[in-house]
C-alpha cells in the first residue's frame, strides 16, 4: 500500500482497480458485500454511496459496481473473460449480474483522504430474482490506468425525488351540482401517488396514481367555509418514500346563473311549487331552479306566512281544509332592476292533523322515557271511528302496531319491554287524518 487512508481508522477494504486491456487480466481484484435485504426488480430507484481513498497507482481507472444475485455467496472467478464492461456481466453469470454504476478515478482528482461518492441506479433492468449482493471491481473501459484504492462506509438507500408538482390548468363549474367544480391539473410522474385533503369541502378522488398522462381531473365541492378553496396534497414516490406536502389556494369561479328580468324568469316561477303534507307543518319549495338573487314570499289565503330564498324549502302550517297558497318571487337582476312574479294554487289536505275539534284530542303518551308499559291516552270527542296506532323505530320502520281500535276506548297500552333501547315515534291514524308523531325514549 502506497499510503495510509485518512482518517486511518475505519473498516477499509482495498484492491487494485485496473482499466487497461493489457493490464486488466493481471490486476482484476474485487470484493462483494451482502445487502441487509434483497432488492427486487421494478421497485424504484436507489442511491449507492461509498467513501473512496486513492492510495497508489497511475493513469485513470474506473470503478464499477455490479448488483448480483448470489444467495450462496459464491466467489467471482479470478479472471473475467474479456477486457470490456460487458465481459464483467459474466462475473456471476449473465442472468444474475447487472451494472449499477461506474465512477472514474485518478490520483489527480482523488487523494488518500477518503471522500464520499454517490450514484443512483434504477431497478427496472434487474435480474428476475433481484440482487442479494453488490460487487466492486474495475469497469474494463480500457482507459489505461491502475489505481490502488481503499473503500469504506457503503450504503444503499431508496432515492428521493424529484417530487411530483401539481400545476392547476383550469377550474370549471359543474352546473348540475351546487358549489361543485372540475379541477384539471398536470403533474409529472409514473407510479407516484398524490393524496388530497381540504377543510373547505370534499375532494374526489382523494388519491390519484400518476401514470404519465398529461392531465388529471379532481372534483371538489365547496362547503363555503373558506374565501378561497385551500387544497393540500402529499406526494409519495413509487418506492414508498414521502417527499413533500404542499398547499394550493384555489380561486373558484362564480357559477351562479345570470339574474335577468326576462321571459325565462316568468316561465320559471309559473312552473309552481312542490308540496309535502305533514303534521303540524307542510313543506313547500319552488319546483323550477331559481337563482340566489331570488327571494320568495309565501302566503296562505292572502296572509303572509314566511320567506325563503332561491329553491330552499319552507315550512307552512298544515291546513285541514282547502286553502290558497301563493308564492311571490322577487328578483333583483344584474342591472339592478326589480321584477316580480306570483304563482298561486289551491291546496287540498292529503291528511288531517289532530286538533281539539278532531275525532281525537289531548293525545298523551307516558311514561316517557319508558321501560315496560307505554300508556297512550286521548279524548274521543264523540266520534265512532276506528283508529290505528303505529310505533316506528329511528329508521322509520314499523316495529309494533294495533289496528281497529275504537275511538271511544280513549286509551291503549303497548308492551315495550322486548324492544331495544333507543328512540321511537308513535302515531295515531284514522280515516283521512293522522296525529303529529310523538317521540318515545325506550330505556
Amino acid at each position: 500500500m502506497g499510503a495510509i487512508p485518512s482518517p486511518a481508522t475505519g473498516n477499509y477494504i482495498s484492491c487494485w482497480i485496473a482499466s487497461s486491456s493489457s493490464q486488466g487480466n493481471r490486476f482484476r481484484e474485487g470484493f462483494q458485500g451482502s445487502l441487509a435485504q434483497p432488492i427486487a426488480a421494478n421497485t424504484g430507484s436507489f442511491d449507492f454511496s461509498m467513501d473512496i481513498a486513492c492510495l497508489h497507482g497511475w493513469g485513470t481507472a474506473e470503478i464499477a459496481v455490479y448488483g448480483v444475485y448470489n444467495p450462496n455467496q459464491s466467489l467471482a472467478p479470478s479472471r473475467p473473460t474479456g477486457a470490456f464492461t460487458p465481459s464483467n456481466m459474466n462475473l456471476f453469470g449473465p442472468n444474475n449480474t447487472v451494472l449499477l454504476g461506474t465512477i472514474p478515478i485518478d490520483l489527480v482528482n482523488f487523494s488518500n483522504n477518503k471522500a464520499n461518492q454517490t450514484f443512483t441506479f434504477n431497478t427496472s433492468n434487474f435480474p428476475a430474482n433481484g440482487i442479494t449482493h453488490f460487487f466492486v471491481t474495475n469497469s474494463d473501459d480500457d482507459a489505461g490506468g491502475i489505481i490502488y484504492t481503499a473503500f469504506d462506509n457503503f450504503c444503499i438507500a431508496p432515492a428521493v425525488g424529484p417530487c411530483p408538482d401539481v400545476q392547476i390548468s383550469s377550474i370549471n363549474c359543474i352546473p348540475e351540482i351546487d358549489n361543485s367544480y372540475e379541477v384539471v391539473f398536470s403533474a409529472v410522474g409514473n407510479g407516484d401517488v398524490l393524496s388530497f385533503s381540504s377543510s373547505c369541502g370534499s375532494i374526489s378522488p382523494s388519491t390519484i396514481t400518476l401514470n404519465g398522462q398529461q392531465s388529471y381531473i379532481l372534483t371538489i365541492v365547496s362547503n363555503n367555509a373558506c374565501s378561497n378553496f385551500q387544497l393540500s396534497y402529499t406526494s409519495q414516490l413509487a418506492n414508498g418514500q414521502s417527499c413533500q406536502q404542499q398547499s394550493l389556494d384555489l380561486i373558484l369561479p362564480d357559477c351562479r346563473p345570470a339574474c335577468l328580468c326576462d321571459d325565462n324568469f316568468t316561465a320559471t316561477v309559473l312552473q309552481g311549487f312542490n308540496h309535502t303534507a305533514a303534521c303540524p307543518n307542510d313543506q313547500f319549495a319552488p319546483m323550477a331552479a331559481l337563482s340566489p338573487c331570488d327571494e320568495v314570499d309565501w302566503y296562505i289565503n292572502g296572509k303572509h306566512i314566511a320567506s325563503s330564498i332561491e329553491n330552499h324549502s319552507v315550512a307552512l302550517p298544515h291546513q285541514n281544509k282547502d286553502a290558497q297558497v301563493c308564492m311571490l318571487v322577487t328578483r333583483v337582476d344584474d342591472a339592478g332592476r326589480i321584477c316580480q312574479q306570483r304563482y298561486c294554487e289551491m291546496v287540498s289536505p292529503a291528511i288531517y292533523c289532530l286538533t281539539p275539534s278532531s275525532p281525537v284530542s289531548n293525545l298523551q303518551a307516558f311514561p316517557n322515557p319508558v321501560q315496560e308499559q307505554l300508556q297512550l291516552k286521548w279524548k274521543s270527542n264523540n266520534s265512532k271511528q276506528l283508529l290505528r296506532i303505529a310505533l316506528y323505530n329511528a329508521n322509520g320502520i314499523v316495529v309494533k302496531e294495533k289496528r281497529r281500535i275504537a275511538v271511544e276506548e280513549e286509551g291503549i297500552q303497548l308492551e315495550m319491554s322486548a324492544l331495544p333501547a333507543g328512540f321511537y315515534w308513535i302515531q295515531l291514524q284514522g280515516e283521512g287524518y293522522q296525529s303529529a308523531p310523538i317521540k318515545i325514549i325506550k330505556q
